[in-house]
């Protein structure tokens, strides 16, 4: 059963000024918007490293891209 999924790059600008709205859909089921809530979440940080969780950590924007998926092992969305 296909479940939704969401591929997120953090971005890590500081001095970004918005003049948009957010989210702000850049193309279908890709979004720039803040970093979502979950960024927080202890089981994430079990599979990263320091270097990584740090990035993710000061990432106050990112790139979304949503979308379905039976599993993580499902190939790539078109």
């Amino acid at each position: 059963m296909e479940t939704d999924w969401c591929a997120v790059a953090p971005l890590d600008y500081r001095d970004i000024q918005l003049d948009v709205e957010l989210p702000f859909e850049l193309a279908p089921n890709i979004l720039f918007d803040r970093s979502p809530d979950w960024f927080e979440e202890e089981t994430l940080a079990e599979s990263m490293s320091s270097h990584q969780l740090r990035d993710l950590q000061n990432a106050e924007f990112a790139l979304l891209y949503r979308f379905k998926a039976n599993s993580l092992e499902d190939a790539d969305p078109q």
